[in-house]
C-alpha cells in the first residue's frame, strides 16, 4: 500500500468540502492585495496550488505556473525550487511522473550546489517518492538517503523523519520489514519531538509492516496510538486509513464484527473529504460487503457489493 505517496509528497491537510472560492483562497487573495512583495506572491502561489491539488486541477495548475513564471522572471531561485515542486506535486497526481520527474532533476541539475540545502533536500524526497511510485526502489533509497544525510547536517527534525519514512517505506514495499520498522521508529521519534502530525503515519506503517510478519499485537497497539494522534490533529484523511488498515488486521484475526465497525468508520470519514479517489471509497463498500457476508447479513451485504 503506498502511503508514502500521501506523506511525503502532498504535505498538506486534506480539506473538507468547500466553494469554488474558499474562504482560504479569499484570505490569501486579501493578503495579495495588500503585500506586493515578490517573495510573498510566490510563496501565497505556492499554497494555494497545493490547497487546490486534488479539489481544482485548473486552479491548482495555473497557480503553480504563476509562481514558477514570477519566480524565473525575477531569477529568485528559492521559489523556483518551491513551485518547481509544486507543479511536480500536480503532475504526478495526474500520473505524468515524466513531466513530474523533469521539474525535480532540472532543479537538482541547476542548483544543488546552491546555498539552499533545505529546499534541494526536500526535492529529492519528492524526487524519491515518484520513484517509489514507479517500484524504481534503488533510485528512490538513493534520494531517501540523501536527502536524510542533508537534513542531518543541520539537525532538522522534520526532513529527517520524513525522509526517514521514505527510507522505511521502500524496506516495507520490498519486504525488509525488520529494516522497515527500524527506520519507521526513526521516523516516528524525529517528528513526535516536533509535535509534527505526521508522526502518526510514521507509526501507522509501521504497524503495517508489523501485521506482514505476524506482530499482531503490537501492530493493533501502534495502529491504535496512530489513531488517537489523527483524532486530536482533526487529521480525517489520516485517519480514514487507519481504520481501513485496523479493519484489515481485524479481518486477518478473523474478528469480523470488529472488522466491520472498523471499515464503517473509515467510510464515513472518506464521505465527507474533498478528492478522495471514487475507487477508494468503493473498495471500502467492497470490504463492508464481505465482511457482512461473513456475518450472515447477506441482504446488507448486497446493497454494499453493488
Amino acid at each position: 500500500m503506498k502511503l508514502n505517496y500521501f506523506i511525503l509528497f502532498l504535505i498538506f491537510g486534506f480539506s473538507l468540502k468547500f466553494n469554488a472560492t474558499s474562504p482560504k483562497e479569499d484570505s490569501l487573495l486579501n493578503i495579495l492585495s495588500t503585500n506586493s512583495s515578490v517573495d510573498s506572491k510566490i510563496e501565497i502561489y505556492n499554497q494555494l496550488s497545493n490547497y487546490f491539488l486534488r479539489s481544482d486541477t485548473i486552479k491548482s495548475l495555473n497557480y503553480a505556473l504563476m509562481a514558477y513564471d514570477l519566480s524565473e522572471k525575477n531569477n529568485q531561485i528559492k521559489g523556483q525550487i518551491l513551485s518547481s515542486e509544486s507543479l511536480a506535486r500536480y503532475y504526478t497526481e495526474q500520473g505524468n511522473y515524466n513531466a513530474a520527474k523533469t521539474y525535480l532533476i532540472n532543479i537538482l541539475d541547476k542548483y544543488s550546489d546552491s546555498e539552499h540545502d533545505k529546499e534541494i533536500a526536500a526535492v529529492c524526497v519528492s524526487l524519491a517518492n515518484i520513484y517509489d511510485i514507479l517500484s524504481e526502489f534503488d533510485l528512490a533509497l538513493t534520494y531517501y538517503l540523501k536527502a536524510e544525510k542533508s537534513f542531518e547536517k543541520t539537525d532538522n527534525k522534520r526532513g529527517m523523519g520524513l525522509a526517514q519514512m521514505g527510507i522505511a517505506n521502500v524496506y516495507s514495499t520490498t519486504k525488509f520489514y525488520e529494516e522497515a520498522i527500524k527506520y519507521y521508529k526513526r521516523s516516528y521519534e524525529n517528528l513526535i519531538k516536533i509535535d509534527e502530525k505526521y508522526a502518526s503515519w510514521s507509526i501507522n506503517n509501521m504497524a503495517i509492516a508489523m501485521m506482514e510478519i505476524n506482530q499482531n499485537d503490537s501492530a493493533l497497539f501502534f495502529f491504535e496510538k496512530s489513531l488517537e494522534i489523527k483524532l486530536r490533529l482533526e487529521d480525517y484523511y489520516g485517519a480514514s486509513y487507519t481504520y481501513t488498515d485496523m479493519g484489515t488486521l481485524f479481518y486477518k484475526l478473523s474478528q469480523h464484527k470488529k472488522a466491520l465497525e472498523s471499515y464503517q468508520k473509515a467510510l464515513d470519514i472518506k464521505e465527507t473529504l474533498e478528492g478522495i479517489n471514487p475507487e477508494t471509497i468503493g473498495s471500502t463498500y467492497n470490504k463492508i460487503g464481505k465482511q457482512l457476508i461473513l456475518l450472515g447479513k447477506f441482504n446488507e451485504a448486497v446493497v454494499n457489493l453493488e
